[in-house]
């Protein structure tokens, strides 16, 4: 669901949406005062920023109809609804911008090849794609996936979303929309929700602000066994985020958990790889 505002240049350009993304990024370049953004999109690029740890340029953001249209955009464009931002990140490859946007919890995720850039939106259905310029000059798609890619095999089941986004709810009142659907939001519930445990069990004085940093990293204890809140929001995050599907979340450390976080930790190549959540893992999870 989006949440697009307006917002006026002249006024607000400075201001800041989030710690690295003000008002005036996101301005049409025709030059209009007026631009719509919609805050989820923003959650994203400053999850991605976060995960990144590298600058996030913006080449195209909100367009009116008339840019929309001037620039050769599609005619029903996110662009011109405030829901989507082509980005360079420095030093980083389409590819690795691409898979950060998606594990930040993108649903558009369309990566130019040829231009050098990645397009991501806020739509409502998952749609992954490539994109590279044939003879004519014309990007044409040459791979499609309308499903996240999964260790678990299975494309994630909107129930168990909703049972997260729900208990993520009621212990932490992180005032998630109970969806079924895996976003920006949903992940800095999570967050809040693991830096609320940190403050809880191991007096971390941390801010509930569902915003990874090296304070949050710091904190982080070592979990391999056992159950509890902390455990929870692991699988949940190796549910939702790397997409281990197959797992049960119920806040028990199984076999099956184990066994997950080894995958996981391999697939980021991560040493050592002994299904021990720590403060790596979790970084690597959650960051």
């Amino acid at each position: 669901m989006s949440n697009v505002k307006t917002y006026h240049v002249s006024t607000q350009g400075g201001l800041k949406l989030s710690p690295n993304f003000t008002v005036k990024e996101f301005a049409c370049h025709d030059g209009s005062d007026q631009v719509l953004i919609d805050l989820d999109l923003v959650a994203i690029l400053q999850a991605m920023r976060d995960q990144l740890g590298a600058p996030i340029t913006i080449t195209s953001g909100y367009r009116t109809a008339s840019h929309n249209a001037a620039v050769g955009g599609a005619a029903n464009s996110f662009h011109t609804k405030g829901q989507a931002a082509d980005i360079v990140v420095s030093g980083k490859t389409t590819a690795e911008t691409a898979a950060c946007a998606e594990t930040a919890g993108a649903l558009g995720v369309l990566r130019y090849i040829t231009d050098g850039f990645v397009h991501v939106d806020t739509r409502a259905t998952q749609y992954y794609a490539t994109y590279a310029r044939n003879r004519q000059g014309v990007n044409v798609a040459t791979t499609v996936s309308t499903h996240i890619s999964s260790p678990g095999g299975n494309a994630p089941s909107a129930q168990t979303i909703r049972e997260i986004q729900s208990t993520l709810n009621e212990r932490y009142n992180v005032g998630l929309d109970v969806d079924g659907i895996y976003g920006a939001n949903t992940k800095i519930g999570l967050v809040k929700g693991l830096q609320t445990e940190l403050n809880q069990q191991y007096d971390a004085d941390l801010a509930v602000d569902g915003y990874w940093g090296p304070k949050t990293k710091a904190a982080c204890p070592i979990i391999c066994e056992g159950s509890g809140n902390i455990h929870y929001l692991i699988q949940a995050g190796l549910y939702c985020i790397a997409g281990f599907t197959s797992l049960t979340v119920n806040g028990v450390f199984t076999p099956d958990t184990l066994n997950a976080v080894n995958a996981f930790q391999a697939g980021k190549n991560l040493t050592p790889v002994d299904g021990r959540t720590g403060p790596d893992t979790f970084a690597a999870l959650f960051g």
